[in-house]
Formats: structure tokens, C-alpha cells, sequence
């Protein structure tokens, strides 16, 4: 007799620590996915560099991420396809500074995010919108969980984080100064696999 089918693997899906995910761990410990036949091994890195290297080297996968992400996430891999949008960030994403910063005066403004993503593209937003002159902007690559210890240390003078880690960096005296909230539609967080 033919021997039976082996079981699918698990899908495996890693996702951001942003609330707009977490219906999809919902729906896996409410049973639906399991009533639907699907089961699904989540992971939950706290860095999402290594997340999206993770998806592009075939690790992962569906990646939830912000849409501006997916441009990394495309360099490794030849066809990505967005199959969903979760939700968008309208204020979860916030461009802080360390107290003291002098948006108006002369030196050089130290400016951290996730570059190459949607956080570069809301950082450079606040850029242009605040009036900064780019020549006194020097980029540093961070990732959004090590902004609130990059800002308290005065290593860097602004930077893009979002929640928990924004409210964790006000509480430690940084400055809110420009926030998801004031680019309606720039950052759509999406589901996407291969």
C-alpha cells in the first residue's frame, strides 16, 4: 500500500514586535488557523536586519514588515509577493532627540535609523519638513530597539524607533519630534512571502 502523505511543514512567519501582527498569533492560539489546516511556527527577532536576511535567505517563510522594508528584503530574493496589509503606522513610529538638540544651530546632528527601509524614508521626511540643512545630517545605521540606549548615551542626537521602544525613550528624557502620525499612508505594514 502507498505509504500517506507526510503532514505540511509548519509556515514559518517572523514578525516585528508591532501590535499590528499580533492578530495573526491570535488567530493561531484562538484554533482557527489549526480549523483551516494551517499550522504556523512564529518567531519574533528583535532585530529586524536579521530578520529580513533571515526571509531572504530562505529561513522564513512570510515576513511581516513594514512595505519600505521589502526593498531590503528583495535583494535576496528573486520574486517576493505582499499578500496582505496588516494595518499603518498613524503615530506608532516617532523621530526622537536627546535633550538639548538645537534643530536651528550650526553643527553636525548625529541621525539613526534602520537605513535602507521605511525608517530612512520617515527620517528624511522629518528631514525636509523640519527644515534641517542635509549637510549638517550624519546617517547611522540602527536598529529600532537601540535607539532608547543610543539617545540616553548621547551617541546619536536623533532617531526613528517605534513602540514599545519610543515610550521607553521619552520615559528616559528623549524628546518626541515628529511622528508616523504626520505622513498619513507613508508606512503600510504588510504580510509577505515568496
Amino acid at each position: 500500500p502507498p505509504a500517506p502523505d507526510a503532514p505540511p511543514a509548519p509556515l514559518r512567519l517572523a514578525m516585528d514586535l508591532w501590535p499590528g501582527y499580533y492578530p495573526a498569533v491570535l488567530a493561531d492560539e484562538l484554533g482557527y488557523l489549526a480549523e483551516a489546516g494551517v499550522q504556523v511556527r512564529f518567531s519574533f527577532p528583535a532585530n529586524t536586519d536579521s530578520m529580513i536576511a533571515d526571509f531572504a535567505a530562505g529561513h522564513v517563510d512570510i515576513i511581516a514588515v513594514a512595505m519600505g522594508d521589502l526593498i531590503n528584503a528583495t535583494h535576496g530574493r528573486a520574486a517576493v509577493q505582499v499578500f496582505m496589509v496588516t494595518d499603518e503606522s498613524a503615530g506608532g513610529d516617532a523621530v526622537l532627540a536627546r535633550q538639548g538638540v538645537d534643530l536651528k544651530g550650526k553643527g553636525r546632528l548625529l541621525l539613526a535609523t534602520n537605513l535602507g527601509g521605511f525608517g530612512e524614508l520617515l527620517m528624511r521626511e522629518f528631514v525636509q519638513r523640519s527644515g534641517l540643512d542635509p549637510h549638517r545630517v550624519a546617517w547611522i545605521n540602527a536598529d529600532a530597539a537601540d535607539v532608547p540606549r543610543l539617545l540616553a548615551a548621547g551617541d546619536i542626537d536623533i532617531g526613528h524607533t517605534w513602540e514599545p521602544y519610543a515610550s521607553e525613550a521619552e520615559a528616559a528624557g528623549a524628546v518626541r519630534l515628529f511622528s508616523s502620525a504626520d505622513t498619513p499612508g507613508l508606512i503600510p505594514d504588510v504580510l509577505a512571502a515568496s
